[in-house]
């Protein structure tokens, strides 16, 4: 199925994994959709996993919302960004890599 450039939210947190566009419920979860359009936010750097042979990071704004980055995405942050103590500010956006789903910066 085609990624309609929506994204699914649980909790207030963007589900890292793929739900069926137009899902409104994921177990006992409410799926609350919103449109993929730029946001501004000061992300902090929050913390890491591995999993399937690859590396994300967890990403909190100013609002405890947690998302979810790609090694390589973060790479681009760090390369492009003005990181100061953990703390980033700019413009961000949904991304899809496979069936999972991450947040990337786009800049200030």
């Amino acid at each position: 199925m085609a990624w309609d450039g929506k994204v699914a939210f649980i909790d207030d947190h963007m589900a890292y994994y793929q739900i069926v566009p137009g899902t409104i419920t994921y177990g006992r979860y409410v799926v609350v959709w919103r449109e993929n359009v730029p946001f501004s936010a000061t992300m902090y750097i929050h913390n890491y996993y591995g999993v399937s042979g690859s590396v994300r990071f967890i990403l909190t704004d100013e609002y405890n919302v947690q998302y979810n980055m790609f090694c390589s995405d973060m790479f681009d942050m760090l390369r492009k960004g003005n990181l100061a103590e953990g703390y980033i500010h700019g413009k961000w956006m949904f991304c899809k890599k496979g069936t999972k789903y991450g947040v990337k910066y786009i800049g200030i």
